[in-house]
């Protein structure tokens, strides 16, 4: 079975005479399309930069699974973005220090959320571990979504006291609002 004579000249690196005259036609087919192409990538990319770049969230919970989903990702100093203002160098700082030192694994859920004025807590559900060279991984897990929110025997205050202590747990993220946007309180001081 012979070639057909448009696919032979096309072969060749000509065109085939049917095609010769869609010729600008196509090529401006082509040329929209990448065009759209650019376009779209270009607002892709704007919009990502404008959401990293300005941390925070508009609620508690969007600051506080920001800060995870940066920490959790290749690169966890993007984290401090979503840390309190004041404590965002002292963040940065640390980071440098530990870059490379230390990875985390897992899936985390942000769960409920309680506020009072300029303050709120909003809890963790998941498995997250951290890994630091040469040890084990240090694992935790929740399945509570109340854990480390206010109950019958501790209020607000108490939680978030409780949240923001040393030896606070990670069920709970303690966020602060500072001139409108919520952030984390990492205790970066």
């Amino acid at each position: 079975m012979d070639p057909e004579p448009e696919m032979e000249d096309a072969k060749q690196g000509q065109l085939p005479p049917a095609a010769a005259g869609k010729d600008s036609t196509g090529r401006r087919r082509i040329t929209v399309m990448i065009t759209g192409v650019v376009v779209l990538v270009a607002a892709v990319a704007i919009v990502t930069i404008v959401l990293l770049t300005t941390g925070s969230g508009n609620s508690p919970s969007s600051a506080a699974g920001g800060m995870m989903s940066a920490i959790y990702s290749s690169h966890p100093a993007t984290s401090c973005q979503y840390i309190v203002p004041s404590q965002q160098h002292a963040c940065e700082l640390f980071w440098k220090k530990e870059a490379g030192k230390v990875s985390f694994s897992g899936h985390l859920t942000m769960a409920q959320t309680e506020i009072q004025g300029n303050r709120a807590l909003v809890s963790v559900t998941g498995r997250g571990c951290a890994r630091v060279p040469k040890n084990r991984p240090s694992c935790q897990s929740n399945s509570n979504p109340r854990s480390g929110l206010t109950s019958a025997k501790v209020d607000f205050q108490q939680a978030f006291a409780n949240a923001t202590s040393s030896s606070g747990g990670a069920n709970v993220v303690p966020c602060l609002k500072v001139k409108g946007r919520w952030y984390v309180d990492a205790l970066f001081n």
